[in-house]
C-alpha cells in the first residue's frame, strides 16, 4: 500500500520548524528562550552555546569564583583582565532533543568544555560589558574600557559596577553541567 506524499509533505513543513534548532540563538525545540543580548564579546565561543547558558536555570552546587582584581576599586586606566577559577561543577546532565542533527555552525565552531559568561553591571543592572569566553580570565578591550569611562564620567566617584560570572560545561554547544553563578563582587571605578 503506498501512502499519498502530499499529505506527509505538508505535515514535515508545518512541524519542520518545531523540530529544529535554530542556527543563531533564537528558539528550539524546548521551552527555553535562548535569545541572546547584542554586544557581547564572544572568545573562542558562539551565540548558540550562550543562547543555551541563557535559557538554563542556574544551579547550586557548583565551584565559580572571580580571583583578580582582589581589590574592592577597578583601574579604568590599567583595565586590567578579570581572572576567575571554575571548581567543580556538580554533574547535571541536561540533554536537548535533535531530530535533524547537531546545531548549525552558523558562527563558529560548537563549543565543547568550559565557558564563562563575563558581566560588569551598572548600578542598574544594565551590562556595560559582556564576554562569553572558554578562558580563565578576560582582558577589556578598548571598547570596554570606553564604556566603563563614560559610566564614570557620569556618575562620578559613585561610580560603582558589579562583576557576574556564570559558567557551565557544554558539549557542541549544550549544557551539560551547570550553569552555576559565582557571587556578585562590586568594585568602584576609579580612572
Amino acid at each position: 500500500m503506498r501512502l499519498p506524499v502530499l499529505p506527509l509533505v505538508m505535515a514535515l513543513a508545518l512541524l519542520g520548524p518545531a523540530l529544529t534548532t535554530s542556527g543563531c540563538g533564537g528558539t528550539s525545540s524546548s521551552t527555553m528562550d535562548m535569545t541572546v543580548p547584542e554586544n557581547v564579546t564572544y572568545v573562542a565561543t558562539t551565540d548558540e552555546a550562550l543562547g543555551m547558558l541563557l535559557g538554563t536555570a542556574v544551579k547550586t552546587g557548583g565551584t565559580v569564583a572571580l580571583l583578580e582584581p582582589a581589590t574592592p576599586t577597578y583601574s579604568i586606566a590599567g583595565a586590567g583582565p578579570f581572572r576567575w577559577s571554575v571548581g567543580s561543577l556538580a554533574v547535571v546532565p541536561q540533554r536537548y532533543p535533535s531530530f535533524f542533527g547537531a546545531l548549525a555552525y552558523a558562527h563558529g565552531h560548537p563549543v565543547t568544555g568550559t565557558a564563562t559568561y563575563l558581566r560588569i553591571l551598572d548600578a542598574s543592572g544594565t551590562a556595560l560589558v559582556a564576554a562569553f569566553t572558554t578562558a580563565p580570565g578576560y582582558a577589556p578591550s578598548n571598547t570596554d574600557a570606553a564604556a566603563l569611562a563614560a559610566y564614570l564620567t557620569a556618575k562620578g566617584a559613585a561610580a560603582t559596577v558589579t562583576v557576574e560570572l556564570t559558567a557551565a560545561r557544554f558539549e557542541n554547544d549544550r549544557v551539560t553541567e551547570g550553569p552555576f553563578r559565582a557571587p556578585s563582587a562590586t568594585f568602584t571605578l576609579v580612572p
